[in-house]
């Protein structure tokens, strides 16, 4: 573990373990010192000035860009919950499925010049698009339901699965 990680974990440990012991209401203010000082005892003994403005400033940092990287993960999270996984990449078979993430209606199955063999689905309010396939099992036209396999994907091709969602202006 790098010198600064090692310290951010630390402070972030002993703030824990400060706002735990505030928390709990069982407060000992004299614990609470002796504490306090052993921590500063500690830190002057194992870092130096710029040791702590550079992982004060590392810290900031982590905690500015937290509301985004929560944000990002519930956008995430909902947008699995909401329309599923099109690839269980924990699977352990070298040719997985590929399954839609909602129902729709199929508007390409073919070759793409950068995807290689693709699928495109138009959902409701949304284009999914799967890419690198190995096989189709659609063809333009045909409806499918939320997780019905609509191709394969070899895990030792080259390239990687392609998956994207985006908005549909159709």
């Amino acid at each position: 573990m790098k010198f600064q990680d090692k310290f951010i974990s630390q402070v972030i440990l002993c703030l824990t373990f400060v706002t735990l012991l505030r928390g709990t209401g069982i407060v000992n203010v004299g614990a609470v010192a002796e504490f306090k000082e052993r921590i500063q005892t500690e830190i002057e003994r194992n870092y130096s000035f710029e040791d702590i403005v550079s992982a004060g400033t590392k810290l900031t940092g982590f905690i500015r860009e937290t509301p985004d990287a929560i944000s990002a993960a519930i956008t995430v999270a909902n947008e699995i919950s909401q329309n599923g996984q099109p690839i269980d990449k924990n699977e352990e078979n070298i040719i997985k499925s590929v399954h839609s993430i909602a129902g729709g209606k199929v508007i390409y199955a073919g070759i793409d010049k950068q995807l290689g063999l693709c699928v495109r689905i138009k959902h409701e309010e949304k284009i999914s698009t799967y890419g690198n396939l190995y096989t189709l099992t659609v063809v333009p036209g045909e409806r499918v339901k939320r997780s019905d396999i609509i191709g394969t994907y070899n895990s030792e091709n080259d390239k990687e699965f392609y998956y994207h969602l985006e908005d549909s202006v159709l």
